[in-house]
């Protein structure tokens, strides 16, 4: 018998924006004619024409990256199976650039560097994803029993409900010391840090 499960966390993240996150937990569904879902790879780092979605006429925002982690397991007789990925959703991911922000900050550097810095900012956001499919892969791993138990999935859920609130603590926390992405020196530090952290989850929980 075959038993399985699925949740998809979105997040979307603003950059140079001082209104907090706004987050949804849903069930995952089919999107029809929409770009397909970025799956997160240290080959594939995200550039700007991954950005389709609308930009807005007004609000402040330089950018704004829709960002998720899609979590399915099952279980195949007494064989547990799960797939965790950082995704990202170019539909719902917009681009306006460093002038369409409010942040004055943006003009001490070339245009070229404020595309780049931004860009790197949205990246981040994306790794920092990762670090956390990871960590939920991690703890799947280690599990024993969940198909031999009558609620062994039960838990599954509220699993991965509980790294999503961490994500989005840490993705606010990333934001603020950032001051979204403006702060050079903060992002260079936060960058490097967050890619230690995926150096340190190893590449066995890539996937």
């Amino acid at each position: 018998m075959k038993v399985s499960g699925a949740l998809l966390v979105a997040v979307l993240f603003a950059s140079a924006e001082s209104a907090p996150a706004r987050t949804q937990t849903a069930r995952t569904s089919p999107a029809a004619v929409t770009p397909a879902l970025i799956e997160w790879s240290k080959d594939r780092p995200l550039a700007k024409s991954d950005f389709k979605g609308a930009v807005p006429t007004a609000g402040g925002l330089a950018a704004l990256s829709a960002v998720a982690i899609t979590a399915a397991w099952q279980c195949e007789s007494d064989r547990f199976s799960a797939t965790i990925l950082a995704v990202f959703d170019p539909a719902h991911s917009w681009w306006g650039g460093p002038a369409l922000s409010r942040f004055q900050m943006w003009n001490a550097v070339s245009a070229n560097d404020r595309d780049r810095q931004l860009l790197q900012h949205e990246q981040t956001h994306f790794d920092v994803a990762e670090t956390v499919a990871r960590k939920i892969r991690s703890h799947f791993a280690a599990l024993t029993g969940v198909c031999t138990r009558p609620t062994g999935m039960v838990p599954l859920r509220a699993v991965v409900e509980d790294f999503q609130r961490d994500l989005d603590n840490e993705q606010g926390r990333y934001d603020r010391e950032t001051q979204f992405g403006t702060d050079a020196g903060a992002q260079m530090r936060w960058t490097y840090n967050t890619l230690k952290s995926l150096a340190s989850l190893g590449e066995s929980n890539s996937r």
